[in-house]
Parts: C-alpha cells; structure tokens; sequence
C-alpha cells in the first residue's frame, strides 16, 4: 500500500500525550504549535511557511519544523530577518517525530513538491487539522474545511489567515483534526 501510515502509533495520542510531549519539549501550555515535517529544501515552501508566521506576529504561536536538508541555512537567516527566531524551533532530522505530532496543535505545509506526502497522513493519524498547498494529490486527502484547508500556492494571505483562525478557535482546531 503506497503511503500507508507508517507510524500507528499516532493513532492513540491523546490529551495526555500532548501535555507530556509539551511539558518534554518545554513548551508554554497557552502557546500555539504549529508543526512541519519536511526536507530542508527548495520547493517545500518553508520560506512561505516563515512569511505566513510573520504576519502573526501578536499572537503565541511557534513554528517547529522537522527535517534537515541544503536550505537550513538560508531559512535561519529569514528568521533573524523577519524577527522570529524566538518563535521558530528547527529540529533537524529526528526518528522520535511522535513526540513532536503530540505537542502540535496544527499541521502546516507549502510544499509544492511532494505528489502525496507521508507527513500530512501522519498529522491526520494524530488528530492535527492541516492546512496545505492544494498541490498534486494533496487534494486527495485534505476535504477543504473539513479536515484542514487547501490554499493556493503562494497564497501567503489566507494561509495567515486560517492559522489566525486555529488560533483563536481551539473547538474548531478540534473539530477538524
């Protein structure tokens, strides 16, 4: 089975996991994670992803992003520019990417890149609404506004705009993951 959920353990996070995951990774109970797991490279849109969190700048939200790759550096270095690097946490490669499913809150992605990628059927496993580039068979597994939002690629504004809204709406982050 092609992209079949690899990690079945997500199946069974729950609330407790996610105080447990937060409390291990040190993060503020009230604070808002939002979670990408991506190589570190052109296409996959962590760029976007950085410029989408600027515009969000008044609220408590953090970007933690999983993977490694050619562009670690480069994205550092838009942070330090856009003023969030208090705000993003860039964990590099890691097997242990449960623990990191359990602490978020939502799932991002503004890959342009991936045909279907493992990563958003895994945030679906852990319950986390996403919101993607509606890009290659992406649409075939986010239903738009029932499970997570499909945005346009480059479409920095409503990406804002529908964290802005898991934000301030946790029953609806709820309802839809």
């Amino acid at each position: 089975l092609h992209n079949g959920l690899s990690r079945p353990s997500l199946l069974h996070l729950d609330l407790s996991a996610k105080q447990a995951a937060r409390q291990h990774l040190h993060i503020a109970p009230d604070s808002c994670v939002l979670l990408s797991v991506a190589r570190l490279e052109s296409g996959k849109g962590q760029a976007d992803l950085l410029q989408a969190l600027a515009r969000l700048r008044s609220h408590k939200c953090q970007l933690i992003l999983l993977g490694e790759g050619p562009r670690m550096e480069s994205l550092k270095k838009i942070c330090q520019e856009l003023d969030l690097s208090q705000q993003v946490q860039f964990v590099g490669f890691t097997e242990s990417t449960e623990l990191y499913y359990a602490a978020a809150d939502l799932f991002v992605s503004a890959s342009t890149l991936d045909s279907l990628p493992n990563a958003l059927i895994e945030a679906q496993a852990a319950g986390l609404p996403i919101i993607a580039y509606a890009t290659a068979g992406v649409p075939e597994i986010i239903d738009h506004a029932r499970n997570g939002y499909l945005i346009e690629p480059r479409q920095l504004t409503p990406f804002a705009e529908h964290i802005e809204q898991w934000i301030n709406d946790s029953a609806i982050r709820h309802t839809m993951g």
